[in-house]
């Protein structure tokens, strides 16, 4: 007598083998795809804001003079960003779900700055999905998160010495 078909147990196994080999791979692919957007963002929220800092010096000569306080250079980047909202006098929101908050003062000593987030005049905290979690910065040790910590020059922003935005702008 020949068998049409799979027993009750062979079906079983079977499933039971699918279902340990996803259990083991989905949350590496998940975490993969949450990595490569948050690399994505953050490359794009730094050209934005390079191009920002370009066409400001095109059209005025020097994109620092006179920012003195947080709030003149949150007003800076306001005229170039596409700004869906503000929050106080130092954080915009982009119509693309990007939060930027920006940090410092006495801007006009950029060009010699350190280029440390500690001795930075300008700086700007990214948050690559707004107020969505995990809403932890990203650094070496660290996996990939939502926040990056950049450093406002005369002529760029650019990510943080030995910071984990370094490795999501060069991947």
């Amino acid at each position: 007598m020949t068998r049409k078909g799979f027993t009750l147990a062979e079906v079983l196994i079977t499933l039971a083998v699918i279902g340990v080999v996803a259990a083991l791979t989905i949350p590496a692919v998940l975490n993969n795809a949450g990595a490569v957007q948050y690399k994505s963002s953050v490359k794009k929220a730094a050209a934005t804001l390079n191009s920002a800092i370009r066409f400001r010096k095109l059209r005025t000569g020097n994109i620092i003079a006179g920012v003195n306080s947080q709030k003149d250079l949150t007003d800076l980047f306001k005229e170039d960003l596409s700004i869906l909202s503000t929050s106080g006098d130092n954080k915009v929101y982009t119509t693309d779900s990007i939060s930027y908050t920006f940090l410092g003062s006495n801007c006009e000593a950029v060009g010699v700055a350190d280029k440390t987030w500690a001795g930075a005049a300008c700086k700007v905290l990214i948050d690559v999905n707004g107020d969505k979690g995990p809403n932890q910065e990203s650094d070496v040790e660290n996996d990939f998160r939502d926040q990056y910590r950049f450093v406002i020059t005369t002529s760029d922003v650019i990510p943080v010495k030995d910071s984990i935005a370094v490795r999501a702008l060069t991947e």
